[in-house]
């Protein structure tokens, strides 16, 4: 899958929201030959104390066709 994401900041320089697009450009076994976009967000939540990342809350889809074999 090739994703593209932009991020967006906060005033204090982290990374607030995301926003991206995903393409299936390759799958294997019984996902071969499959093709397929989509799009999806987050919402990252402020950092605790002790974090090394922010926790995000995402949601998104992905169209896809399987051709049967």
């Amino acid at each position: 899958m090739r994703v593209q994401t932009t991020l967006t900041g906060s005033a204090q320089g982290k990374a607030a929201s995301a926003k991206g697009t995903r393409e299936i450009i390759k799958g294997t076994g019984r996902f071969e030959g499959i093709k397929g976009t989509g799009a999806g967000s987050t919402k990252f939540l402020p950092e605790e104390e002790g974090e090394a990342a922010p926790k995000g809350i995402g949601e998104g889809s992905i169209t896809y066709t399987l051709h049967s074999k």
